[in-house]
């Protein structure tokens, strides 16, 4: 009785229904009913980027025939605009003004919008610089594309850049590789650091430390999926999650027990064991399955932690040099 009154309860636990996780498929319901909800939040995380802020900057073109303004008088004004957070302002004057076409001008133009956040109009503009102001615009763009996903087209800049600020790029570029996971090249460029320039000695000791704290905090989705095949929960205890761990151990060790139970006194083809024991193969797959998926979204947050802090460390120092 006690035993056909713990099915009952499970199948009735079973009958909820999975849209109330987000996330449909009965694995992930076995994860649910074991306190663990990261199987939905992976399919939100996954399935559902962050889509970049597009670009709403559209200078009206040169006129020749017009009366030609000079960027050079208007250029610090534009800075102080950027200084003081009225960005929308600047872009507004850069787009609006019949500026002849220049260095200055893309530089002025590129900025503004990086720091609008526009990095793929930002980039475009950036990349027109050729002249003095090249080495501010490439640190500038390099910094954008990565937050394009295109970190590799700022390794490619920065691996030849032979200009005066060769730390601050042996920084973008350690920085960089820490966000990849390079760790040759992290090492390679780390090494490199001298802490004696107060505008990078910050940002070179908090890279740094970073790469220190993702040593300790590495794991593997496949040990966690392991560890619960051979011990229901183990791979959510070696994720940091306890009280899930333990959970997902009671309810598939009483699922077996309810199975064995039913297989000694019914027989293996007798209705109460095939139900008991396919619970049971359920909660136990949704138990591996949960415990990769859990230590797969913390590898995949931490990742985008790191890429935040990376992408933090390697643009606050730009202001300290260049404006």
């Amino acid at each position: 009785m006690r035993a056909r009154l713990i099915v009952s309860a499970l199948m009735l636990l079973l009958s909820i229904p999975s849209h109330a996780q987000k996330v449909r498929g009965i694995f992930s319901l076995s994860d649910y009913l074991t306190r663990n909800s990261y199987i939905g939040h992976a399919g939100r995380q996954y399935l559902k980027p962050v889509p970049p802020k597009p670009s709403t900057f559209e200078p009206q073109a040169f006129d020749p025939s017009a009366p030609v303004w000079n960027i050079g008088a208007d250029g610090d004004f534009v800075l102080d605009l950027l200084d003081r957070g009225l960005r929308e302002d600047a872009l507004i004057l850069l787009g609006e003004g019949n500026y002849a076409p220049g260095d200055s001008l893309s530089y002025l133009r590129g900025l503004a919008l990086f720091d609008d956040r526009q990095f793929q109009a930002a980039d475009q503009w950036l990349s027109k610089v050729k002249g003095p102001l090249s080495d501010p615009a490439m640190f500038y763009g390099n910094v954008a594309r990565v937050h394009l996903d295109r970190p590799f087209d700022a390794l490619k800049a920065l691996s030849r850049y032979e200009g005066p600020y060769s730390e601050l790029a042996c920084m973008q570029r350690a920085g960089i590789a820490l966000m990849l996971g390079n760790v040759s090249m992290f090492q390679e460029e780390s090494e490199l650091f001298t802490y004696s320039d107060y505008r990078l000695s910050e940002s070179e000791k908090a890279i740094k430390d970073l790469s220190e704290s993702l040593k300790k905090s590495q794991k593997s989705p496949w040990l966690a999926a392991g560890l619960s095949a051979l011990i229901p929960g183990a791979g959510k205890i070696y994720a940091g999650q306890t009280g899930p761990g333990v959970a997902s151990f009671l309810a598939v060790g009483s699922l077996a027990a309810i199975t064995a139970e039913q297989w000694n006194h019914h027989g293996a083809k007798d209705w109460r064991t095939i139900v008991a024991g396919s619970l049971c193969g359920i909660f136990y797959i949704g138990n591996i399955y949960g415990s990769w998926v859990s230590v797969s979204i913390q590898r995949q947050n931490i990742e985008d932690e790191t890429k935040a802090l990376v992408l933090y460390n390697i643009s606050i120092p730009l202001g300290s040099f260049f404006r």
